[in-house]
């Protein structure tokens, strides 16, 4: 384990303040004063320039801390509020407001100290435009409150080093390199060796790290590779190191379903058949229950309740979405089963945390334990998990749709247990049959992947062979990935706001040079030839199925081609009359099924490519 430290030029224009050093529990800091202003993202790269990294608000005491450090009238780093108040510096008004709100956390877990924010800034939760980032530092684990826009202009701000700060009499010098380390054997239970030694190819994995230092994949905290039960890669970035805790978003929904297979397999819950009603007798006043829908347990677990929700046509800090009204209720649980049923169960996918909700109530009436008292006892506790936190409602209802943090050796264990079958070092933690059961694909989303019970699944074609994969996927890029083919384990940390790529950065990392990097080199697939009569068979124009984009396929003499809606043409390579493969400068390697109807007329194309699938329905 270490952080990777980059030296990088910019900004040797500036007029650049340095002010005297102070230390804090081991840690130096050092405010920058950038009279002619400077971005945040500039701010960020110039901290690790400098060897350190934008500060990271820890505790309450340590915002006390570089609060007063900043309070110097010379440097007026940070805007100042009317009616006698001081810069919301870490997040609060005055130090005279004891109560907590709305059970906000720190960077490491621990339980928001004071705060009273809100009634100043009412719009600012709501505009994806607002840098988390407040005024230079770096984290703050909470919404999008802060007053600094995209390309607003910081005056100063303020790098934390580990240890004492770097000579600033040195010029800035570019320098930016990469140096493979195994990664450090702790006693956390995991065994660690070489990429090489287990077959990874160094070179693969070595480029990539350097595409991460240099920015070409920017907002990227840490990555974490298992391979053959080892961990062989373990690199952190932007200060972060292995101690550190992150909020996983929705992963924590992955581990929540492990949780209900547990529960099923001590019998607690008899079967995933078992109607979601018949859990909650104590809500029977609600639309779900008094009702009776019939929707059950499997189908909350594949979110194809058929449930009035949206959570996806508006930002998650729009009061127009279900998840917002969701959490602005008194009572979670009872918003969700208040929910008006509006399709059959089981027939189509809907994203919904407040399925995912269910799913923590469920287990609490069926074992008597809250959702994170059962997981320490009967997941976190075999798997030597003992540092981590999960976000509450006040009424002590856990947040298991996006609530948990866990570190990332501790996420590297729970795509192992996956991955080995359920098990950890020997012990049967969850039983072989839910892991099958639970990342299968149940259901298609509709964007293009497979959904099992709370894990995603798909497949990608590389090197001539089709590699599956499934995995945890959280907002801005939090992922915890399983390749059983490859024996492999793939975690991903990154920011999860004002991150827009994030999501799917991932994918691209892996497709490029992780995954090519477990693979033996082979030669070029082999294509058969087909008569131009037969191409022209599949020739015709194709409409996506969840969408209005029209792919036409046609032959050219001997050869057939598809082309797509941004005027891409790649060429199809016929392996069988059904299949045919091809590789796109933009996509990489593709798969295309072709799907027939009772007479044998080409009906739909299937294509697979970046662990994505989307059908296409051919109609002309």
């Amino acid at each position: 384990m270490r952080k990777v430290s980059v030296l990088i030029v910019i900004l040797s224009f500036l007029l650049i303040g340095f002010k005297s050093e102070s230390k804090f529990r081991g840690h130096t800091y050092q405010v920058v004063s950038v009279p002619e202003g400077i971005t945040w993202e500039e701010a960020k790269r110039m901290a690790l320039g400098m060897g350190g990294y934008l500060a990271v608000i820890n505790s309450a005491e340590e915002n006390d801390f570089v609060y007063k450090l900043t309070a110097d009238d010379t440097l007026w780093l940070f805007n100042q509020w009317g009616n006698g108040m001081g810069p919301w510096l870490g997040g609060y008004q005055t130090a005279n407001s004891p109560e907590p709100k709305g059970g906000w956390t720190w960077v490491n877990g621990e339980p928001w100290s004071y705060t009273s924010w809100a009634p100043l800034e009412p719009n600012n939760s709501a505009s994806d435009e607002d840098r988390l980032h407040l005024f230079g530092i770096q984290k703050l684990r909470g919404p999008h409150w802060n007053d600094l826009h995209r390309n607003e202009k910081l005056k100063g701000f303020v790098v934390e080093f580990e240890g004492t700060a770097t000579d600033q009499s040195k010029p800035f010098e570019p320098y930016c390199q990469y140096v493979y380390q195994i990664p450090e054997q702790t006693d956390d239970g995991w065994e660690t060796s070489s990429l090489s030694k287990e077959g990874v190819d160094s070179g693969k994995i070595e480029e990539l790290m350097r595409g991460i230092v240099n920015g070409t994949f920017p907002n990227v905290y840490s990555v974490l590779l298992v391979k053959n039960g080892k961990l062989v890669l373990e690199e952190y970035f932007y200060g972060y190191d292995h101690d550190a805790k992150h909020q996983m978003h929705s992963v924590t929904k992955s581990i929540t379903s492990i949780l209900v297979g547990m529960a099923v397999d001590h019998k607690m819950i008899p079967s995933v058949d078992k109607k979601v009603y018949e859990f909650f007798p104590e809500y029977k006043g609600t639309n779900w229950i008094g009702q009776k829908y019939e929707i059950d347990l499997r189908d909350v677990l594949t979110m194809t309740a058929g449930l009035d929700w949206d959570e996806t046509t508006y930002s998650y800090f729009d009061s127009r979405n279900t998840l917002e009204r969701m959490f602005q209720s008194k009572n979670w649980v009872k918003y969700v089963l208040d929910r008006k049923a509006i399709e059959p169960p089981g027939e189509r996918f809907t994203y919904n945390g407040g399925l995912t909700l269910l799913l923590a109530a469920i287990i609490r009436n069926a074992s008597g334990l809250y959702a994170d008292k059962f997981a320490e006892q009967y997941l976190f506790g075999p798997l030597g998990i003992s540092d981590y936190h999960w976000h509450e409602h006040p009424d002590g209802t856990i947040n298991s749709f996006g609530g948990l943090s866990l570190r990332p050796r501790d996420m590297a264990k729970i795509g192992y247990l996956f991955l080995d079958g359920g098990k950890w070092k020997g012990r049967q933690i969850v039983s072989q049959k839910w892991v099958n059961e639970s990342t299968r694909e149940h259901i298609a989303t509709g964007g293009g992947y497979g959904y099992g019970y709370q894990w995603w699944r798909g497949k990608a074609v590389m090197s001539n062979q089709v590699i599956e994969a499934f995995w945890a996927w959280g907002r801005g890029g939090q992922f915890i990935f399983v390749f059983p083919s490859l024996d492999l384990v793939a975690v991903f940390i990154s920011e999860p706001y004002a991150n827009p790529e994030g999501a799917y950065r991932p994918f691209a990392m892996l497709t490029k040079y992780i995954i090519p990097a477990q693979l033996a080199q082979v030669p070029p697939r082999k294509s058969i030839k087909l008569d131009p009569e037969l191409l022209d068979k599949y020739s015709g124009d194709y409409k996506f199925t969840h969408g209005e984009e029209i792919i036409t396929i046609f032959r050219k003499r001997d050869k057939l081609y598809g082309k797509r809606p941004d005027g891409n043409i790649d060429e199809l390579l016929p392996a069988t009359e059904d299949q045919f493969f091809g590789t796109a400068k933009d996509i990489g390697d593709f798969l295309v099924n072709v799907d027939r109807d009772e007479r044998g007329a080409v009906k739909r194309v299937i294509v697979h490519f970046a662990f994505r699938r989307l059908q296409l329905d051919k109609i002309k």
